[in-house]
């Protein structure tokens, strides 16, 4: 399977289940740096370690990475079809209806529909709109993460390290807009419903109610379900009663 699988949604979920069908032993080609593609929105939506993660929950166990760098990008389509096929012994492709790859973007997919055992899978589409990394990416930039599971498998996820007050930084990669929010945290390989702040300057804030950690920080993944307040005014940065209600809410009754 080729893509880029910046952020698996839908779309790609559809295609795995294409590829599965062939019977074959699976691999997967994703690129590791999405957001330095010619075509990219300069935005990467989860980490690699995510998308690794999330691939193996839909069962894929090969995956080759692929750094884009000035080599891939100067290859055309051609000879980088044919190293892939004889590096890892594929005898069959399937690929999104929408990608291209090679110098110029040079291969594309009805092309190598053409001339290689290739299955090219229609993009998926909501509500007329087609389901994109960079549709996944506005849906966070404006809190809008309920939508997220509407058109991927996955919640948006963040891993992140929180200090011994509870807090975290500003994401290096993707933030919410400022608001609070229902998430569910994974602490440990445990499972905890908790709020998280996204504040205006940077300083996030989560409180897990049944986590008891003192004195000292901890690493967590952060699946982001439901925006209960948006944040759009200095006095509205704190995490209140309500909120923890609500989110307690919420989370239970998304189980």
């Amino acid at each position: 399977v080729m893509g880029t699988f910046a952020g698996i949604h839908n779309g790609h979920k559809t295609l795995l289940d294409v590829a599965k069908s062939f019977k074959h032993k699976l691999l997967v080609m994703i690129i590791e740096n999405p957001q330095d593609l010619p075509m990219s929105h300069k935005k990467e939506y989860v980490s690699l370690d995510i998308r690794l993660q999330q691939l193996s929950n839909l069962g894929i166990e090969e995956v080759v990475v692929l750094k884009f760098d000035d080599v891939i990008e100067n290859t055309d389509g051609k000879t980088f079809v044919e190293k892939m096929i004889k590096d890892h012994n594929i005898v069959k492709i399937a690929i999104g209806s929408d990608f291209a790859f090679g110098k110029n973007r040079s291969m594309n997919a009805r092309m190598l529909e053409k001339d290689y055992d290739a299955t090219v899978v229609k993009i998926q589409q909501s509500n007329n709109v087609k389901i994109s990394t960079k549709l996944l990416i506005e849906s966070v930039e404006l809190g809008h993460v309920s939508f997220i599971k509407k058109i991927s498998p996955f919640s948006f996820t963040l891993n992140e390290r929180v200090d011994a007050n509870n807090h975290f930084p500003k994401s290096k990669i993707l933030n919410p807009h400022p608001g609070i929010y229902a998430v569910f945290s994974i602490v440990n390989t445990l499972r905890y419903w908790s709020v998280v702040r996204i504040g205006f300057d940077g300083d996030n804030e989560v409180i897990i109610k049944q986590l008891q950690v003192k004195n000292a920080g901890f690493d967590a993944t952060f699946e982001f379900r439901k925006q209960i307040r948006s944040i759009i005014k200095k006095d509205q940065d704190k995490i209140t009663e309500k909120d923890i209600e609500d989110c307690a809410t919420y989370l239970k009754n998304a189980l």
